[in-house]
């Protein structure tokens, strides 16, 4: 069984890049699990991501934050918010997760923001989820 962080972030990945209207947006493999440098803009990366237990004392659980960042260079912040509008939109649907099950999930913040001394835009997105532990077989 994989951890679920793992398990969600492998969700969110196979949501956001499978989308063709969010590739329309970004262009073909512009999503990665960090930050990375002399990257054509806009992209998407996967960032901060935490873990609290859940558990019961009957059931393994978990509650997961895990964030995607979007970066974008522009004039305006127009380009940035519709792509994170787009992202919001596929994250609040329901994942489908290998093994474990989405008890709760929700969009818990988003924001743009233009970098300091840059033109560059930084959109977040930060997904909350419980999460617990699919049954296995015995």
């Amino acid at each position: 069984m994989s951890h679920p962080m793992i398990d969600l972030q492998k969700a969110v990945y196979a949501r956001l890049s499978s989308d063709a209207t969010l590739t329309a947006m970004v262009g073909p493999d512009a999503m990665f699990d960090r930050l990375v440098e002399n990257e054509q803009f806009p992209y998407l990366a996967m960032g901060r991501a935490t873990y609290a237990d859940w558990s019961t004392s009957t059931d393994d659980g978990a509650e997961l934050v895990i964030t995607t960042h979007i970066w974008d260079r522009s004039q305006s912040r127009e380009r940035t918010v519709k792509i994170l509008n787009r992202v919001s939109e596929l994250l609040a649907d329901d994942l489908s997760l290998d093994d474990h099950r989405i008890v709760v999930q929700q969009i818990e913040f988003a924001e743009v923001r233009r970098q300091p001394d840059s033109q560059d835009f930084h959109g977040l997105v930060r997904l909350r989820a419980k999460m617990e532990a699919l049954a296995t077989a015995a």
